[in-house]
């Protein structure tokens, strides 16, 4: 009777301790996206399931934005996002619209894998006449996109590509991608920036006489990387709508981040899984069968993989040495 008393009083003074944290597979992490029906709420939501049914980790997805959603990784309230490759380089070194929101020092973020390309230029509508970007000179350009620094970024260095800067155009307004395609659908503006397969140009195609992307130049590749060094030439071959024939567009990647102190465990594992998994994402969205292990590492990186993926990927082999001087020197970058 006593043993039995004395056990008793064991369990219950043990359940007044506190719980021990939780493991990988226990948590739930939240990872912020852009809105719903938004290619990146899309991606999210795709790596969220097959990181959720490999490895038991819940991934919940909050589709509100970059500019709310970075300084929530701070606080833990948030603890991975998605980005474009370009955004990332001026959320984690404090620049755009990002020096306001960090006073210049930038976010402390890591990136966990470099995810799938997207090609992308200023694009006019088919009954415009105007056949590339020598063509828009003197015209009006979709340029300011308000909070959406990846747009903001992109579309200027697009420009840049083309062989013009912002001065050679009258810039135009919008908030977002729908907007700048209502007012180049209502000729209230010539061209807007966007990438392929997004779903608003159809509209646009539809109403104008179909549409058209602008081909980069091959000159201006170093004052394109004054804007960012996320962006390389792709060539996209004929067939997309917008895509007459084989076209060279500026490319980023977009990437999944993760808050600098998410634990080790947690990176690894969802890095490991997405990798023997990538499979799974393509029929998800058509572009994510783009989204690949092969791509995961390089050196278009504008922010330092976090610890956990660089353990991971040097079990697999794909850490080289440049790509630790490369870490290195995206270290020293930082501000302090």
């Amino acid at each position: 009777m006593k043993k039995i008393l004395v056990v008793c009083l064991l369990v219950a003074s043990m359940s007044l301790l506190p719980l021990a944290p939780a493991t990988a597979a226990q948590q739930s992490l939240r990872m912020g996206t852009a809105s719903v029906g938004a290619l990146f709420y899309v991606f999210g939501a795709a790596i969220s399931e097959v990181v959720g049914n490999h490895a038991g980790m819940k991934i919940e997805v909050l589709p509100q934005g970059n500019i709310m959603t970075l300084p929530l990784m701070a606080s833990h309230e948030v603890d991975l996002v998605m980005l474009a490759n370009d955004e990332l380089e001026y959320a984690y070194l404090g620049r755009g619209i990002f020096e306001r929101q960090t006073k210049g020092k930038g976010y402390d973020v890591r990136l966990l894998m470099l995810g799938m390309r997207n090609a992308a230029s200023q694009l006019v509508a088919g009954d415009s006449g105007i056949k590339n970007y020598q063509d828009l000179r003197g015209k009006r350009v979709v340029l300011d996109h308000g909070t959406q620094q990846a747009l903001n970024i992109g579309s200027r260095a697009s420009l840049i590509a083309g062989g013009l800067t912002e001065k050679d155009v009258v810039v135009i307004k919008a908030s977002d991608i729908p907007e700048a395609v209502r007012l180049v659908t209502e000729k209230k503006a010539d061209a807007c920036f966007g990438g392929i397969g997004v779903p608003a140009f159809r509209e646009l195609a539809a109403a104008r006489g179909g549409i058209l992307y602008l081909e980069a130049g091959d000159k201006h590749w170093p004052q394109v990387h004054e804007i960012s060094k996320a962006y390389f030439p792709m060539t996209v071959k004929k067939g997309p709508l917008g895509i007459e024939r084989d076209t060279v567009l500026v490319t980023r990647n977009f990437d999944l981040v993760a808050r600098a102190d998410l634990s080790e465990g947690e990176a690894y594992t969802i890095v490991k899984t997405v990798w023997e998994h990538d499979a799974e994402l393509a029929p998800k969205h058509p572009q994510l069968k783009d989204w690949v292990k092969e791509r995961f590492v390089g050196e278009q990186a504008t922010a330092p993989y976090h610890p956990g993926a660089i353990k991971f990927y040097k079990e697999k082999g794909v850490w080289t040495d440049k790509m630790q001087a490369h870490q290195d020197a995206l270290l020293k970058m930082k501000k302090k």
